[in-house]
């Protein structure tokens, strides 16, 4: 691959390291580029663990287990299930399979059963993530509910590191 095409793709990272010589105190350094591509579908390996605001497990959390997503919505109350529906480019898209928990028999419901994004989860690292909230789904209603985002309220968007115990 020619310097020139290294450039046009859209993102590379270059690298450099550096190694000094005792007896002749000269330095040398060699450039390596890594290729990064924006678009790559994240490996479902890559996004299991449990994830919050802080990285704290204490905190409020989402637990991510092969195709499946679980919010811990209040501790040991209910929780918010929700199931994959597809992956496009750098993006995991979920939809409403169930809730579990003493405060879930308002949700359980046929018209919140359909296929409709609730929210997206975008690998930003190893160890972040970038959470895009949009809401349940009515079908029979047609409209949107609990479009808060349950990490912050104020943003449609979060972003949720690995917690510090979750070793993977």
């Amino acid at each position: 691959m020619k310097f020139s095409q290294i450039l046009s793709i859209p993102f590379f990272l270059i690298l450099t390291s550096f190694s000094f010589s005792d007896d002749k105190k000269e330095a040398s350094f060699s450039i390596h580029a890594v290729l990064l591509k924006k678009d790559t579908i994240p490996d479902a390996k890559q996004l299991i663990g449990l994830w919050s605001v802080h990285g704290n497990p204490a905190e409020r959390t989402i637990n991510i287990r092969d195709a499946n997503l679980v919010i811990s919505m209040a501790t040991n109350q209910y929780y918010i299930t929700l199931k994959e529906i597809k992956r496009v480019k750098n993006k995991v898209y979920y939809g409403y399979e169930k809730m579990n928990g003493q405060e879930s028999q308002d949700y359980d419901s046929s018209a919140y059963q359909n296929d409709e994004t609730v929210c997206t989860v975008e690998l930003v690292n190893r160890d972040v993530l970038k959470l895009s909230w949009l809401g349940l789904y009515d079908k029979e209603l047609k409209e949107r509910f609990e479009t808060e985002n349950p990490f912050d309220q104020y943003k449609k968007i979060v972003i949720l590191k690995r917690c510090v115990d979750d070793h993977r």
